[in-house]
């Protein structure tokens, strides 16, 4: 079954980094949707949360839009 729409977890691209930060550390999920121009009807992919802490780790980098 799919999950409804009010139900996915996203995050926009558009928003500032410290944002993004707080969303993904707050998700309670692994996988997150991650969508352009503030709009889940413009998705962009999807990100794993381990993806972006193993960047974070070794590079210090913290670019979502690369790991998409």
């Amino acid at each position: 079954a799919m999950t409804p729409r009010h139900e996915v977890y996203w995050i926009a691209l558009d928003d500032s980094e410290e944002t993004l930060r707080e969303e993904i550390r707050t998700c309670p999920y692994s996988r997150i949707v991650v969508a352009r121009d503030n709009d889940i009807d413009n998705p962009l992919g999807v990100v794993h949360k381990k993806d972006l802490l193993d960047s974070l780790l070794t590079n210090g980098e913290f670019n979502v839009e690369t790991l998409v």
